[in-house]
């Protein structure tokens, strides 16, 4: 079983890269969030993988940490999740705050990304809320937590944002800002700090 490549990135490709292991060439399928903090073709490279085994296939998907494997290993163990399956979740989302809402219970974030219907969101809330909290940052804001910041979210997501992206501006917003803002305020500034207000 493989459980890490310590080589050099040979070439990227929209799900994965080659990597360079002592002249031999791993394809290993990866995450967008993942792939964003990999080095430069050619310089060396060190990931951690997952390495699936079937009668008719060996695939190697790989993480940039130790935590993103073991979570994407704890992911694959809800019946209905495959490997190319969490692969898919974990693209739209980084794994943090994937763990974060599984563990608050934020059914409307899991059920708004592509791959997880109700019914799943609801499993996985069930089977993983008390095994992921380890994955999960304290800080993490949680929809549902404040009824403006639940608006906001919801607004900015029918407007085609990335979850990821609307989280990120709102979590920015709410640490910056001492004072309790309107939904109307948080959706201009969460605008404003996403490129298009």
């Amino acid at each position: 079983m493989i459980t890490f490549l310590n080589g050099f990135l040979w070439g990227r490709k929209d799900d994965g890269i080659i990597i360079d292991v002592g002249g031999v060439g791993y394809q290993v399928f990866m995450a967008e969030p993942a792939m964003r903090e990999l080095p430069p073709v050619g310089e060396p490279l060190f990931i951690h993988v997952y390495h699936h085994i079937r009668e008719d296939e060996s695939t190697l998907f790989g993480f940039a940490s130790e935590g993103g494997r073991d979570f994407f290993v704890t992911l694959i163990s809800v019946s209905g999740i495959g490997p190319r399956g969490a692969l898919k979740i974990l693209d739209q989302a980084a794994f943090q705050d994937i763990a974060s809402a599984i563990a608050h219970g934020d059914l409307a974030f899991l059920s708004s990304l592509s791959g997880i219907g109700k019914k799943t969101a609801e499993r996985l809330i069930v089977e993983l809320r008390e095994k992921v909290t380890e994955y999960a940052p304290e800080e993490s804001m949680r929809e549902g937590e404040d009824k403006a910041m639940a608006e906001a979210l919801e607004a900015l997501r029918n407007l085609q944002f990335p979850v990821a992206h609307i989280r990120e501006a709102l979590a920015e917003i709410m640490r910056d800002s001492a004072e309790k803002l309107s939904t109307e305020e948080l959706i201009r500034r969460a605008l404003r700090f996403m490129g298009k207000g």
